[in-house]
């Protein structure tokens, strides 16, 4: 998983702009500009630190791992973006459905059916991209 993706789970997870984070981790927006262009893919040590020290569940070997699984501390189960956003959709939504649960099941559904045709594309990306 690209370094800048990383970032952006950290700032979905937590709620944060992109001002918010560089300012509690203590990035310049150039640096964070940096990653996100793809022109810096990997954090210092002190970087990293800085990144952990703020985010304790996150971990200096998940920020400097390249594979596609996102490893959380709180469970160590590798879990895939598209999880981890079709999750987080079915939290937001819960709430819109309080009184009628028989619609959270559609509304999980929903979200399933999502997230294999996100899974599907990236798969149809990745075929293509070695195609070339």
């Amino acid at each position: 998983m690209p370094l800048y993706d990383k970032i952006l789970r950290i700032q979905f997870d937590e709620g944060l702009g992109v001002n918010d984070f560089v300012e509690k981790v203590g990035f310049s927006k150039g640096l964070y500009y940096d990653i996100k262009s793809g022109h810096k893919t990997e954090l210092s040590p002190v970087q990293s630190k800085l990144v952990t020290d703020v985010f304790p569940k996150i971990t200096q070997e998940w920020l400097c791992d390249k594979s596609d699984k996102v490893v959380l501390v709180e469970d160590n189960k590798p879990n895939s973006i598209e999880d981890v956003i079709a999750k987080k959709v079915v939290e937001l939504l819960k709430p819109l459905f309080k009184e009628r649960d028989d619609k959270i099941d559609d509304v999980s559904q929903m979200v399933s059916k999502i997230y294999f045709e996100v899974v599907g594309l990236k798969e149809k990306s990745s075929k293509e991209n070695t195609n070339h």
